[in-house]
């Protein structure tokens, strides 16, 4: 009888150890970062971090209340964001440009892009362009891997 008893409780237990396993992966995320983006033009580089690849997760980049300091532009125009991966003294490899809407005077959410799940490194993005190379600002940045 406490045999019994015994298995059903480590056969449930078990169960639910894999259920709340599966949960946890599925959103858990190998790292994030926040910041933001103050006057930055094309050429600005974020910090780097690390990827060891020990999740599925896509790499991603998302903007939040993204616009233009500067310059006679339309309303709403787009940016470039290039995600790079370093090679030690190589260039870095480019993984693509990824492009964001942004507007002149409100404001603008990007949203998140992503560059699929990357190997293991050391990686990076980079402002690719800004329009007419005028000023923009980025009040949140999240990065996920």
């Amino acid at each position: 009888m406490i045999d019994m008893k015994y298995r059903r409780l480590c056969g449930v237990l078990v169960v639910v150890a894999m259920l709340f396993g599966v949960a946890v992966n599925a959103y858990a995320y190998e790292g994030t970062f926040n910041s933001y983006l103050g006057g930055v033009v094309g050429g600005f580089q974020s910090r780097k971090w690390k990827d060891l690849n020990r999740t599925a997760n896509a790499t991603t980049v998302a903007y939040t209340n993204c616009r233009i300091q500067t310059g006679n532009l339309e309303n709403f125009f787009s940016t470039g964001v290039t995600l790079k991966q370093t090679r030690g003294i190589l260039p870095a490899k480019n993984l693509g440009t990824k492009s964001y809407p942004c507007a002149r005077k409100t404001g603008s959410n990007g949203g998140a892009k992503s560059w699929g799940r990357q190997s293991s490194g050391t990686y990076y993005f980079e402002v690719a362009w800004t329009p007419g190379n005028d000023r923009m600002s980025v009040s949140k940045v999240r990065v996920t891997w």
